[in-house]
């Protein structure tokens, strides 16, 4: 495979589609509802897909000005995309197109993608589920040659070739992936010739020479909330040295959440690195400019995404169009995660040496609670939809289903965040839980990896079932589970609870409706509707 193929600057249609890719482990169906041609534009989607391992099943609507939504066309397809040409139309059409999303939605549509030539994405209102590709502001760069008139009458579309292999790769590179997958929450970086020009070792601390464009891509990367970490086989104290004092390094050793800086094999030191993060091998990006250290992380980590630092150009160029490194929403937990997960080290260090008790004082922890937050749904939906190990059913809602529980008064969102004198967490719990016989049911609880070791788990969940109990006037509770890939510490928890009874054929244990939450030591609010129920901030 070439992967130059697919970041270079003028993409070349029969070199794309030339590409070996490993055969697709996710099968997709994606319905395009256009009024003008996709086809040209699908064979290339797919192309990018298959970075992702998926491929997509189009299945095409009748030329449709008006967006009917006729036909016999399934609702229930993974994505509906809206393949849209507004020249076709006269005067702004921003608020007939947010009214035909809401029917779309009403009929039952899950995630939806807009792409829409002529239309800002800024003209349509932000709506859960659905992600606007600005198809003008991808063009921008190919100036009066993205139209191409002359074909229209037997291409279908006005876009030219070279438009619609730009589009292509946004949406299968970027877009589509956004919305069918997790994004990626770290990059790890080898560092000679991958970061920088030149050997530390050899060359010495002002003898390498910074990849500038490299370096202030991946710095923005980290301000989205994509954590760097660093795996090289250099002396560590050179490496703290050279990001330390090198004022020409637009990265800087605080950029880095973890790094692990020795001789030891490049595999068994990403391993490391995932388990400092708390983070699953799926979950990270490795960088190096040697191929064989690559095919050494390939063969012993095959989750691990890998990518070939050639020369600092290609890197570049790579990262602006890697999937899952494009994010639909930034949150304030994406800012705060690089500087949370470093005070991770400093925790584990004081509950080695402390009592319980005295490191809670210690750490002063502050817990605020919210119920039914509407304003979260972003963060509650991302939270829910990216946990692997600390949770319990795997519901996996979209923000339409997290805002249908909040709304029905026989359901309820609680959500929890944290703090402490170290670090800001942010939101790093949620529990969707409903009423059913005067009984509490909870669907789903997830807690965030960052939030798992601290010792108080136990209280945040047990305060939020009481939460939970209280706004729904239940008693007793059922909490449901099933035995999923990697959310063993969920179910391990969920042995230390005072269980009544189990019933194992339906994947749930039973409460007592008088169990209550231990949280001295604790310092705790519960948001009101005027407060901001995110975080709270640290305590200095």
């Amino acid at each position: 495979m070439t992967i130059k193929a697919y970041y270079r600057d003028t993409l070349n249609r029969a070199e794309l589609l030339a590409q070996e890719l490993p055969a697709p482990e996710r099968q997709v169906t994606v319905v395009v509802h256009r009024n003008h041609a996709f086809e040209l534009l699908a064979p290339v989607v797919n192309a990018f897909l298959g970075l992702s391992k998926t491929r997509a099943d189009f299945l095409y609507s009748d030329y449709d000005d008006s967006l009917s939504f006729s036909g016999h066309l399934p609702v229930e397809a993974d994505l509906h995309l809206l393949w849209l040409d507004m020249g076709r139309y006269d005067g702004d059409m921003s608020a007939w197109l947010a009214g035909r999303l809401h029917a779309l939605k009403d009929l039952g549509a899950g995630k939806i993608l807009v792409a829409a030539y002529g239309l800002p994405a800024e003209a349509l209102p932000p709506s859960p589920g659905t992600l606007i590709c600005d198809v003008s502001g991808i063009l921008a760069p190919l100036g009066d040659k993205a139209l191409d008139l002359r074909l229209e009458a037997y291409s279908g579309t006005r876009l030219s070739h070279q438009a619609c292999l730009e589009v292509a790769r946004a949406l299968g590179a970027r877009f589509i992936p956004a919305l069918l997958y997790p994004p990626l929450k770290a990059i790890v970086l080898d560092c000679d010739n991958t970061l920088y020009a030149g050997v530390l070792g050899e060359d010495g601390l002002n003898g390498v020479k910074p990849y500038h464009a490299l370096q202030i891509h991946l710095r923005s990367l980290k301000e989205q909330g994509i954590m760097l970490a660093l795996a090289s086989k250099n002396e560590e104290e050179d490496v703290k040295r050279l990001f330390m004092e090198r004022p020409d390094f637009p990265l800087k050793w605080g950029d880095f959440a973890a790094w692990a800086i020795n001789w030891k094999a490049k595999p068994e030191n990403i391993r490391a690195i995932a388990a400092r993060l708390n983070i699953g091998p799926e979950a990270l990006l490795f960088i190096d400019d040697n191929p064989g250290e690559l095919l050494r992380v390939q063969d012993e980590l095959p989750e691990v995404s890998v990518l070939e630092g050639v020369s600092p150009e290609d890197t570049l160029a790579a990262l602006r169009h890697y999937p899952r490194l494009f994010k639909i929403t930034a949150t304030h937990e994406d800012r705060i995660r690089t500087e949370d997960v470093k005070a991770n080290s400093e925790r584990a260090r004081l509950q080695k040496k402390l009592s319980p008790r005295e490191y809670l004082e210690e750490l002063k922890i502050r817990l605020q609670f919210a119920v039914n937050p509407r304003q979260l749904s972003a963060r509650i939906t991302e939270l829910l939809n990216k946990t692997n190990q600390f949770i319990l059913t795997y519901l996996r809602p979209t923000a339409d289903d997290v805002h249908a529980f909040i709304d029905d008064a026989d359901k309820c969102v609680i959500t929890a965040a944290m703090s402490d004198r170290l670090s800001d967490s942010g939101l790093i719990s949620v529990l969707l839980a409903a009423k059913k016989q005067n009984c509490l049911h909870v669907e789903e609880l997830a807690v965030s990896c960052r939030a798992l070791g601290r010792g108080v788990e136990n209280s945040i969940v047990l305060k939020m079932l009481q939460l939970a109990g209280q706004d729904l006037g239940t008693k007793g509770c059922e909490i449901h589970y099933i035995n999923g890939p990697r959310n063993q510490p969920a179910l391990l928890w969920l042995q230390t609870m005072p269980v009544e009874s189990e019933r194992r054929d339906s994947g749930s244990v039973f409460l007592p409706d008088d169990i209550s939450p231990d949280l001295a030591g604790i310092e705790v609010h519960i948001a009101s509707d005027t407060e901001n129920p995110s975080s709270l901030p640290a305590i200095s």
